[in-house]
């Protein structure tokens, strides 16, 4: 959806059409970032925020460790599976951000409200199950408040290297290359390998630190 908004607006390769500010490149994917970073943001704290007024902050930080690592092995095993099955994380929703949102809202608006849904991260299908581990994390309230900043600037970031970079690369008219559509299915079980390397480290961790509260 959003790989045909900003191809629209670069020029081709050869010269031909008229070349567009760099601000406007990237106004669909600024407005998408806008909407992404603070519905993740207020996922991540909502779901600490449920930890604290439950009274799970009160449990014994070794044990809260001990079932982060849990909820990262499971993550782990779910991912695993799912990269032998050449598919997504069969965990949560398999329902996608609706691509009827630019066209009924334009440019901006429509990218802004993709954001909103996208970031919640519950809503729609996930790549990898870590997702699901980071909420257990916060839910256990072993991360800080911000970190669904973190989670929104890596998305957007990594959203813009592989819509806005490349434009030039393709001299096909259809909006949406096929070489485009089959590098991100690669990526896809390069990226669940990153995750399930990030999730071993996301173990180590929580032992360490059950280990140190002992």
């Amino acid at each position: 959806m959003l790989r045909s908004a900003v191809k629209q607006k670069h020029a081709s390769p050869l010269g031909q059409g008229r070349s567009r500010p760099a601000a406007l490149h990237s106004a669909p994917l600024l407005t998408l970032a806008a909407g992404f970073v603070p519905a993740a943001l207020a996922s991540f704290a909502a779901a600490r925020f449920v930890g604290m007024a439950t009274g799970v902050e009160d449990i014994p930080r070794v044990v809260r460790c001990c079932l982060a690592g849990l909820a990262f092995v499971v993550a782990i095993v779910v991912d695993i599976r799912a990269v032998f099955r050449g598919a997504h994380c069969s965990a949560g929703l398999s329902r996608q951000t609706r691509k009827a949102y630019l066209d009924a809202h334009g440019l901006l608006l429509g990218p802004f409200m993709w954001g909103l849904d996208t970031g919640l991260a519950f809503t729609t299908v996930r790549v990898s199950a870590a997702t699901w581990g980071l909420f257990v994390a916060a839910i256990l309230t072993l991360t800080p408040s911000w970190c669904g900043i973190a989670y929104g600037l890596a998305f957007s970031a990594s959203v813009y290297l592989v819509t806005v970079i490349p434009a030039w690369r393709s001299q096909s008219p259809d909006p949406e290359p096929m070489w485009l559509l089959h590098q991100l299915m690669h990526l896809r079980r390069l990226m669940q390998e990153f995750c399930i390397a990030v999730l071993l480290v996301a173990v180590t961790v929580c032992c360490v630190a059950a280990a140190g509260t002992l």
